[in-house]
């Protein structure tokens, strides 16, 4: 008889399908502790199955739009000041770097100052331009979820 006792999987798996190689068919016919795992977990398994599906008296989706606040027209000039901090960061970045060049010039040592330039440019753009159309889309949120709230 063999002496290895099987794995959760197995267990699992035979109590699901009752199916099973060869080899542990023949270790779950001659092993009592395998076989009261097996038999826990096909209890288990028969009240999950039997277990009613919870339902709510109430619909989930009537509750987001009275938590969301309303979109106002004068909200759109926000957009302004988040251009402003984009910039702002941007040019904080830069000067920050100019002004410890000489403390780490020596991790730039191999790279020329244009190719570097043209670097801190290039993720500086990618940067805004992700961070305005990730606003933009939120933007468009915010207004599909404001006029589904006005509808209803």
């Amino acid at each position: 008889m063999n002496q290895v006792h099987l794995n959760e999987e197995q267990f699992q798996d035979y109590a699901i399908t009752g199916i099973a190689d060869p080899g542990v068919m023949q270790h779950v016919a001659g092993c009592a502790r395998c076989q009261m795992q097996i038999k826990a977990y096909q209890t288990l398994y028969s009240y999950i199955r039997e277990a009613e599906t919870p339902t709510l008296d109430f619909k989930t989706d009537d509750l987001i739009p009275e938590r969301l606040p309303a979109i106002n027209k004068e909200d759109s000039e926000e957009a302004w000041y988040l251009y402003g901090f984009l910039f702002g960061t941007v040019a904080l970045l830069v000067a920050g770097l100019i002004g410890f060049w000489g403390t780490i010039r020596w991790v730039f040592m191999d790279i020329t100052p244009f190719a570097i330039i043209i670097g801190l440019l290039l993720l500086s753009g990618i940067l805004m331009t992700q961070s305005l159309e990730m606003y933009r889309n939120y933007q468009k949120k915010l207004t599909a979820l404001n006029r589904k709230e006005i509808a209803t």
